[in-house]
């Protein structure tokens, strides 16, 4: 054992490219959500723990594409809907974030209601949900009124959590209306903006798809 003296050796071994989980794992997360599906109920989709642990991102998208290529996306989307309406808001956290890379755009009225989510949590993944091109099968029709919603949540939403994500999505923004409007907030957000950025310094999934308005700010 090392000495306090005596620095420890570093491991700098190099690390590869991320190894893709292997087809019989897809078909047995196919097969599963496809009895999930079957159940038909909202709470056992978003609660229950899969065989194979969390979905990635990349067994994600593989899962979905053997759904779609096999014609059977439309009933497990329909369960996720059905759960944004859940009385348990981590049964409507999980069915959002499931239609983060499940749903199209009929799931667009569904997603905005859940903005008005009493759960800040629910209320930050279904903003996400809306915006995020990178996570969706095909990107969603831009809505500009949710600029305003995110503007709203960033400077006045009394949870921290969806301050923080409703500034990082304006952020991305990178639109000459939103920066002016940024530097004339008040020093409370602005603090907001700067912890922020030195929490998440990688790069953001987020892609805001709006316009804003290059209207002189007053």
């Amino acid at each position: 054992m090392p000495s306090l003296d005596t620095p420890a050796t570093v491991d700098r071994r190099r690390k590869g490219p991320k190894t893709l989980p292997s087809r019989q794992r897809i078909e047995e997360l196919y097969a599963y959500t496809l009895d999930l599906a079957e159940l038909g109920d909202p709470a056992e989709f978003a609660l229950r723990p899969s065989p194979s642990g969390a979905y990635g991102k990349s067994i994600s998208r593989l899962l979905r594409t053997l759904l779609v290529e096999r014609g059977n996306l439309e009933p497990v989307v329909q369960l996720a809907l059905r759960g944004l309406q859940h009385r348990n808001a981590r049964v409507r956290y999980e069915c959002a974030h499931a239609l983060d890379w499940l749903g199209d755009n009929r799931c667009i009225p569904a997603l905005f209601e859940l903005l008005n989510d009493p759960v800040p949590r629910v209320r930050a993944v279904a903003l996400h949900a809306l915006n995020c091109d990178e996570c969706q099968l095909t990107p969603l029709e831009p809505r500009p009124e949710l600029i305003q919603v995110a503007i709203d949540w960033a400077a006045h939403d009394p949870s921290r959590r969806v301050r923080q994500d409703a500034t990082w999505l304006l952020m991305q923004a990178d639109e000459p209306g939103v920066v002016r409007l940024m530097r004339n907030w008040s020093p409370q957000c602005a603090a907001c903006t700067v912890s922020f950025a030195r929490v998440d310094g990688s790069s953001s999934p987020y892609c805001i798809r709006v316009s804003i308005p290059h209207a002189p700010m007053n």
